[in-house]
């Protein structure tokens, strides 16, 4: 077997709009572990959010969410890994998005925060699964009351001011943060040290892959450290132009299996 990890991005990679997994990428993912591959995913979702699926498809081992902030057992849910955002440098973002009048929600300790609920907020509970909590405060004054170092901090906006927020948040915090898209209309900001590729890097290390052995699949720019990193890289022919410039390989889009239609070409025939 040429390549022996599969790391998988999960929206618009693995799922579409449905939020389920097909029966063909369903299938080719159980076959490429039963022909002796490892398969992961590397989301910037919520861990508590992603574990459900891995725990529905039958996956064991480690799963990587929030870009890689954080590292857990499947099975057991337990954190192996995690790297917060510095609480004061959580503060002086939260202040930079409230002055501005951008709304965002800000994780930690599994839940995803918000000052007071809305549309947006709302319509994320259905997309994570997970139940928002309300700070009832300004989420700036909230992680400074409660000291929180925040695995992230998102932004979610209008399509068309997405790439303004982006560099504009780029711009003030680029040298502190690791900041960027994962769709459209989602800023994601973590850790200055994290992202997808040292993730996956690190997962690598720790298992004895080499980079040459490893497809990273994705569709945004968050994806893109990974996609440079793996031997094979792949892009969604659905994903962000800059992540489809990156990568070795563009993919079918993700509504017509294009993660099935990867792992059967170069998962399992090689």
């Amino acid at each position: 077997m040429k390549y022996k990890l599969i790391v998988a991005d999960f929206d618009d990679t693995t799922v579409g709009k449905d939020l389920v997994i097909s029966d063909d990428n369903k299938k080719a993912i159980l076959s490429y572990i039963q022909a002796g591959g490892a398969f992961i995913f590397c989301t910037g979702r919520m861990t508590e959010s992603i574990l459900p699926y891995a725990r529905k498809l039958g996956l064991k081992g480690e799963i990587m969410g929030y870009q890689g902030a954080e590292v857990a057992d499947i099975e057991s849910g337990k954190v192996l890994f995690t790297n917060t955002i510095n609480q004061n440098i959580a503060e002086k973002v939260c202040l930079f998005l409230e002055k501005n009048g951008w709304y965002y929600q800000l994780y930690n300790g599994g839940y995803f925060w918000v000052e007071k609920a809305n549309e947006y907020s709302r319509h994320y509970e259905i997309f994570s699964g997970v139940t928002m909590k309300e700070a009832g405060i300004k989420l700036s004054s909230f992680v400074r009351e409660n000291s929180i170092s925040p695995l992230k901090i998102m932004v979610i906006l209008e399509m068309s001011q997405s790439p303004i927020v982006l560099n504009e948040v780029r711009n003030k915090f680029g040298d502190m943060l690791t900041i960027n898209r994962s769709k459209p209309t989602l800023v994601e900001i973590v850790a200055n040290d994290i992202d997808k590729g040292k993730a996956v890097a690190s997962y690598a290390n720790r298992h004895g892959f080499k980079k040459e052995e490893i497809i990273c699949i994705g569709d945004g720019l968050s994806d893109i450290p990974m996609i440079e990193y793996a031997g094979l890289g792949v892009a969604m022919e659905n994903g962000d132009a800059l992540a489809k410039q990156s990568a070795k390989v563009i993919a079918p889009p993700c509504d017509e299996n294009g993660l099935a239609f990867i792992i059967n070409k170069y998962g399992l025939s090689s």
